[in-house]
């Protein structure tokens, strides 16, 4: 198999990897079972807190298939000819929409703890919200529309606020996503790196090219990119399948591994290739 060969398998598989996060998230969607998100709600009572698991299935949803979607744009961004910059952006929405998904799916963590969590993205979700419908606002001051959704947006804040009290939490900020990505995935490297691509760090930039002219071949290359999304990606499309629909996960692991079988990806090894391939920023001129 020539190398471009081996660079389109990759790509494809990738492609379809991130595709099945909209199916899942399909799937998912007003189901009854047995998993912890369902049990969740047979054990809490009050309004406020089934409201918090509500948003809490919602937007583990939304972030897997935004997780998905990146890491599709991701394989396409790749086709010759290279890009430079881009991709390390579209990898980094990869890992941090994926690091979300497990942070809010980590049902080995206590019930209260899940809720906190979901407080914490919700609260979060609506600032940023916030901020932009003041700007848009800002655009046409007389446009009472936008006038109309920024006092929604204020209105919920306030109610989310109230809930989290009434369920007795505390509200708290949102961790950063350096934070976020380093606890979840141990992946502060890789966010630290593609952050650096994505605003154009010459030094960075340097690392990347001698990346590409020191792998064995334009397959490697490609390979060094996708390895540090595929793999994030995959545990958070895991995670979201146990957390809501459990009976599917068997069937979900042999899809994973037969994609990353014909694609030539060996799934234990993805992140050292990207780690060992990039030398340090300012080793030579840019």
């Amino acid at each position: 198999m020539t190398s471009e060969m081996t660079r389109q398998s990759i790509l494809n598989a990738v492609e379809r990897i991130g595709s099945l996060a909209e199916i899942h998230v399909a799937r998912s969607i007003g189901i009854e079972t047995d998993s912890p998100i369902a049990r969740d709600g047979k054990s809490i009572e009050t309004r406020e807190a089934i409201e918090l698991i509500d948003y809490l299935q919602r937007r583990i949803g939304q972030s897997l298939v935004a997780s998905g979607d990146a890491l599709q744009a991701l394989a396409r961004s790749l086709q010759a000819p290279a890009l430079q910059t881009s991709p390390g952006g579209i990898a980094r929405d990869v890992n941090e929409s994926a690091a979300i998904v497990c942070w809010l799916t980590d049902f080995e963590t206590p019930l209260e703890e899940r809720l906190h969590r979901a407080s914490r993205r919700w609260l979060t979700d609506l600032e940023e919200a916030r901020k932009l419908a003041v700007f848009t606002l800002q655009t046409d001051p007389a446009n009472p529309s936008f006038q109309a959704d920024l006092n929604d947006l204020i209105g919920k804040e306030i109610e989310v606020r109230e809930w989290i009290e009434q369920v007795g939490l505390e509200a708290r900020l949102m961790l950063s996503s350096t934070e976020l990505l380093n606890r979840v995935f141990d992946a502060e490297f890789e966010y630290r790196l593609f952050s650096n691509l994505s605003h154009g760090n010459p030094y960075a930039l340097q690392g990347l090219r001698r990346m590409q002219h020191e792998a064995d071949s334009a397959a490697t290359a490609f390979f060094y990119w996708i390895a540090a999304s595929v793999d994030p990606f995959s545990k958070a499309l895991m995670s979201y399948v146990r957390y809501l629909r459990p009976h599917d996960e068997a069937d979900l692991e042999a899809t994973i591994n037969r994609l990353f079988d014909d694609a030539g990806i060996a799934e234990g090894e993805v992140r050292k290739h990207l780690r060992a391939s990039t030398v340090p920023f300012g080793t030579e001129q840019y």
